[in-house]
């Protein structure tokens, strides 16, 4: 007589909720039918692949509208702190762009986009303004000049050694995360410098 490990037993209003998990079912339609036939009071048949792919597809979803809300907050911010909204357009485009051209290239890469590299792509537009925001203000002197290239070469470069170093991690979450700051950093900075006002 089995014992029912104690994490399939699940407490639910005083009473127990027990997980069946079932094994080598190579049709899960004719596996629902034949549970449908069953009529078992009280029992309910959990693909675990189709509701897991269709929550991610739901957090997909509301990852991409919060980001939409994101990017509109970054924008009506961008252009109240420079008093116009093209300036603020013209600081945000290059982020974008690089952006959505990453969010293209990494499938065809091998790396299909999954929630963690949207989020990533996040750190990359927020790390991405900040050059867009240096390339596109005139600086007072040379000096200054140099000062902030130097400021920002060494934030650049702690921002890939850290990105590098998850990219080799052997979790899929980390390297996924390190793959796209990796790759989306660079791009950011390169088209900042290209659409930029200053681009000493």
């Amino acid at each position: 007589r089995g014992v029912m490990p104690r994490a399939l037993l699940l407490p639910l209003r005083g009473q127990g909720i027990a997980r069946i998990p079932l094994r080598g079912a190579g049709d899960p339609a004719a596996l629902a039918a034949r549970f449908e036939r069953l009529r078992a009071p009280g029992a309910r048949l959990l693909d675990l692949r189709r509701e897991t792919a269709r929550m991610i597809g739901r957090y997909r979803g509301q990852t991409l509208e919060l980001t939409a809300l994101g990017v509109a907050a970054m924008f009506a911010l961008l252009a109240w702190g420079l008093k116009s909204a093209g300036e603020a357009a013209r600081v945000l485009l290059p982020v974008l762009l690089a952006a959505a051209l990453e969010a293209a290239a990494l499938p065809l890469l091998g790396a299909p986009l999954t929630l963690f590299h949207l989020v990533a792509l996040l750190f990359v537009v927020g790390t991405g303004l900040n050059y867009s925001l240096f390339f596109n203000r005139a600086p007072r002197d040379s000096d200054e000049r140099r000062r902030t290239l130097l400021s920002l070469t060494v934030c650049g470069l702690a921002v890939l050694c850290s990105a590098a170093a998850l990219s080799l991690s052997a979790t899929p979450v980390l390297r996924a995360i390190g793959v796209t700051v990796l790759l989306g950093t660079p791009l950011a900075l390169i088209f900042s410098a290209a659409f930029g006002r200053d681009r000493t």
